[in-house]
């Protein structure tokens, strides 16, 4: 797991709960036999949230957001920018648990 050095210079350690949740995808990530570098922590300044993702930029794992301001989570998608919001079927932490699953937040995009 890498948390971005620029990220902490400007806006102090990723939260416990970002963290928390970090460590979820990582141990998911290396029951697939990924690399310890798989999941990358950082800010990202435009949607002002910490960002937990797949390290290698696959389009197929969806990003997960936490807005410290409004203490919510969102799923992400990279790859269209879009936001979605988690149900009770599809928790932040079942996400987490299941990161590396292709399609595991799908369903919260569709329109």
């Amino acid at each position: 797991m890498i948390i971005d050095n620029t990220s902490i210079k400007r806006h102090g350690n990723p939260p416990k709960k970002v963290k928390e949740l970090a460590e979820y995808a990582f141990n998911h990530g290396k029951s697939f036999s990924q690399s310890k570098d798989c999941v990358y922590i950082r800010f990202i300044e435009e949607l002002e949230s910490w960002s937990i993702s797949d390290n290698y930029c696959r389009p197929a794992y969806k990003s997960i957001l936490y807005n410290e301001k409004e203490n919510m989570f969102t799923a992400y998608s990279t790859k269209n920018s879009r936001k979605a919001l988690y149900n009770n079927n599809i928790t932040p932490v079942c996400h987490a648990k299941q990161f590396f699953m292709p399609g595991i937040v799908d369903s919260l995009f569709k329109d």
